[in-house]
């Protein structure tokens, strides 16, 4: 099994530990959606820091360099309420608007063009960006 490689369209294998949770595998392939192994990768991310996604649903997220919004599939299914994705490239942005029809992408430079103080979130995330 394969999946694809976005940067120049070729396929590399999954590895072991990728298929070790398939719950949340199985569950997106059951969807139809092609990213069940992102979602398997989120969810052991979220075990390797020992938190439990059921204490985020109802809650929001702000998911810093959001890429093509991955992510977002991950909150909408454990229950979260608000998704938002900033990044600042932003073929990422379209391709996600296009790809996530939970939560909102933005293209934005955080560094440039800052957060508003009211603006609140339960969870920060940022994976991948270095």
């Amino acid at each position: 099994m394969s999946i694809p490689d976005r940067q120049n369209g070729s396929h590399f294998p999954l590895k072991d530990w990728e298929r070790k949770n398939s719950a949340a595998y199985d569950w997106a392939r059951e969807q139809g959606r092609p990213d069940g192994i992102r979602l398997t990768s989120f969810q052991q991310m979220f075990n390797l820091v020992g938190l439990s996604p059921a204490i985020f649903r109802g809650k929001s997220c702000i998911d810093l360099g959001c890429g093509t919004g991955e992510f977002s599939n991950f909150w909408e299914r454990i229950g979260g309420e608000k998704y938002y994705g900033v990044d600042i490239y932003q073929p990422s942005i379209v391709e996600a608007q296009s790809r996530h029809s939970f939560g909102a992408f933005e293209y934005r430079n955080i560094l440039s063009t800052p957060l508003r103080p009211d603006d609140k979130y339960d969870l920060v995330m940022m994976a991948g960006m270095f």
